[in-house]
């Protein structure tokens, strides 16, 4: 391997690394426990609950507003005024 390069696995390893210190780092830079030994698991903590909030929230947004089987609230005519058939992945079957 030259210097400067990269195995694919180290590449997506460091990138993986990169987005992960996204969520983990503000937490613990900047977190409660900052200056203690704690801070990493109490920064991971942090993050893998906000994951589940985040996640939570998002379901219940899913479900009361994707009702199935309702028909698509989307514009049936376009501009010029021709009838528009609805898109089948916005239907229950699609």
């Amino acid at each position: 391997m030259l210097i400067g390069q990269q195995s694919a696995h180290s590449s997506g390893v460091l990138r993986l690394a990169a987005h992960g210190f996204l969520l983990v780092g503000p937490f613990v830079k900047a977190g409660l426990l900052r200056n203690t030994p704690y801070a990493g698991g109490a920064g991971s903590l942090a993050a893998g609950g906000l994951l589940v909030i985040l996640s939570i929230c998002l379901t219940i947004y899913g479900i009361a507003s994707f009702k199935e089987g309702e028909p698509s609230i989307f514009p049936s005519l376009t501009l010029t005024g021709r009838k528009k058939e609805p898109d089948q992945l916005q239907t229950a079957e699609g």
